[in-house]
């Protein structure tokens, strides 16, 4: 009797530290598919600013199984970055669009005020 108890003792014992093992695993599991998402939406995010040409290069283009994944913090300073570039060229667009309207006003007005002077 007493060794039977033994035996069931030494049974859920085992069954235990399996089930812990499990849980364990599962928790791997899905860290390591949280992980795998945000690299394929890094990867598909670089492809998106591969086509409009402001990549991030972080595919090796030579090796294409080799991708450099940097932490969070590089990859969000490198979006602002990009950001913030887009922003300036942008702002010097409008300056030199001003510029030419500005440009172009004055014309006419001295065309004006070429002709008020030649009617008189």
């Amino acid at each position: 009797m007493k060794q039977v108890k033994q035996q069931q003792h030494q049974i859920s014992n085992d069954l235990n530290q399996v089930i812990c093992a499990e849980e364990n695993l599962a928790l791997d599991k899905e860290i390591l598919l949280i992980e795998n998402r945000q690299l394929q939406q890094a990867l598909n995010q670089e492809r998106r600013c591969c086509k409009c040409g402001r990549a991030m290069r972080l595919l090796d283009h030579s090796n294409s199984s080799l991708t450099q994944f940097f932490s969070l913090t590089k990859m969000q300073s490198i979006c602002e970055q990009m950001t913030a570039a887009e922003i300036i060229k942008k702002n010097e667009q409008t300056c030199k669009k001003d510029a030419k309207l500005q440009h172009t006003i004055l014309k006419k007005q001295k065309k004006a005020d070429i002709m008020s002077q030649q009617m008189k």
